[in-house]
């Protein structure tokens, strides 16, 4: 289950929603501290998500994985700062069983900006992003210049601006 803060706006009446939970913000704490169950409002708010800022909190690859699975209709998603998202989770957010993924098929805008479990290994599967406006990999040093370069070359619209950011 997601421990967070989570902003969403419906596109229907254009008021947002925040729904708070304690960070937990030592790894004992999360261990030790049951998951709560999800409501089926919880998952029904999840996939209406338009715009999801986890930067700079504890999200896991895990967390990424329910993403992937519940909030398809997202078009902001901002990871930086994520000590946790490692290349697995972008794995799983750029990949799917039948070789197409819905998940980051609508995401236009992906930032992924100093997260230090990132490597070259992610940004092929960020040829998923079909929608994409903007890839932001600045500060990942794992990441390189070349590897940006490459998916830049393979998806003709997208164009390295600066170090590491991709943009259409």
């Amino acid at each position: 289950a997601y421990r967070g803060v989570v902003d969403f706006a419906t596109p229907r009446d254009g008021e947002v929603l925040e729904r708070r939970r304690k960070l937990h913000t030592s790894r004992a704490a999360v261990t030790t501290t049951p998951p709560m169950p999800m409501t089926s409002l919880e998952w029904s708010a999840l996939s209406r998500l338009k715009y999801l800022a986890l930067s700079g909190t504890g999200v896991t690859d895990a967390t990424l994985s329910v993403l992937a699975a519940h909030a398809h209709n997202l078009l902001h998603l901002s990871l930086s700062f994520c000590k946790e998202v490692s290349d697995v989770g972008v794995a799983r957010v750029t990949d799917d069983d039948d070789g197409r993924c819905v998940f980051v098929a609508n995401v236009q805008i992906l930032e992924l900006a100093s997260c230090p479990g990132l490597t070259d290994a992610c940004v092929p599967g960020l040829v998923a992003c079909v929608s994409a406006r903007r890839l932001d990999l600045r500060g990942c040093e794992r990441v390189s210049q070349h590897a940006c370069l490459r998916l830049a070359a393979s998806v003709p619209r997208f164009v390295v601006s600066e170090d590491r950011l991709i943009i259409a």
